[in-house]
């Protein structure tokens, strides 16, 4: 289908560069959908064997959502000095990394506009969230993560579905002898368990080889468990998130209702990474743990270990 600026006329005419201020380099868009409705297409989780790969999830394009890749790729008939380096079109909102080189003859938030116009007036109806979230990327690294990330987000967004499950509460169940709370991927604890317990007595020497033969057990397919409660085994439990490894944490305050992980916490329990137990649904948390709790929540550690075997 042949372009020309007749496309993009309702974003016309365009302030220049100068009047917006904006610069040449590397900007990563997201635009949103109104009420973030599913309307640009389906996301798709092929099958492997009997269980769904959400590494190899894509979003199937509706018309709209072709017509919208369609129309990003088209920018640079509009800005020949604006280079679309990355698309990805997503069922409620779209991502695009784009590069801005010398003297654009049209700004920015102009682009933005002229794609917003160009697919509302093709639906027939107002489609996108005002405006949009920008970020000028000034560094290599900074590209290439923000290209990682929007290629990937098939891939998250089919772990918020299947993980869903991940984030109910669940309250008064067996394990090892106990009953707990908990909340997380349960299947964790059919895995090998490897208690983390480090001495506050070992020297650093043995307390690094301690960390470094627990993050290695971990890579092996170990499951790591414990309380994480000294600075050492924190240590241990924020390389194990870093590498995506599975743990187990063990807590001695309640799970209250509608309680969900924060930040690396949430991603790693939607990603079926990690399990909180609580022995002690009664304890609200408001006190210092104490030290027959730590001893107990260790035990609980080697019990979970025990019961695998």
């Amino acid at each position: 289908m042949p372009v020309s600026e007749n496309l993009f006329s309702a974003a016309l005419p365009a302030p220049s560069a100068d009047e917006d201020g904006s610069k040449p380099g590397v900007y990563a868009l997201t635009l949103t959908l109104k009420e973030r409705r599913p309307l640009l297409g389906t996301l798709i989780v092929p099958q492997a064997g009997d269980a769904p790969d959400p590494e190899q999830a894509y979003v199937e394009k509706s018309g709209l959502g072709a017509e919208v890749e369609w129309t990003i790729r088209a920018l640079p008939e509009l800005c020949p000095e604006a280079e679309v380096l990355l698309a990805a079109v997503m069922p409620d909102h779209v991502h695009l990394l784009l590069r801005l080189h010398e003297h654009p003859r049209v700004s920015l938030p102009v682009l933005v506009l002229a794609l917003k116009n160009v697919t509302e007036e093709s639906a027939q109806q107002p489609l996108w969230n005002e405006g949009c979230t920008s970020c000028f990327l000034t560094e290599k690294e900074q590209v290439v993560r923000a290209s990682e990330h929007i290629c990937r987000n098939p891939y998250r967004l089919a772990m918020r579905q299947m993980g869903r499950e991940y984030l109910i509460i669940r309250r008064a169940r067996e394990t090892a002898g106990r009953t707990v709370d908990c909340i997380g991927n349960q299947a964790l604890l059919e895995r090998p368990i490897r208690p983390v317990r480090i001495g506050r007595r070992l020297t650093p020497e043995e307390k690094r080889n301690c960390k470094n033969a627990c993050i290695l057990d971990a890579r092996q397919g170990a499951v790591l468990a414990g309380a994480f409660i000294s600075p050492d085994e924190k240590a241990v439990l924020q390389q194990a998130l870093k590498e995506k490894l599975p743990v187990v944490m063990l807590q001695a305050e309640c799970i209250p209702m509608g309680y969900v992980p924060a930040g690396n916490l949430r991603e790693a329990c939607l990603e079926g990474r990690l399990l909180i137990l609580n022995p002690w649904p009664d304890n609200d948390g408001r006190k210092t743990i104490t030290r027959e709790q730590c001893l107990a929540l260790n035990r609980l550690a080697e019990d979970l270990a025990d019961d695998v075997l």
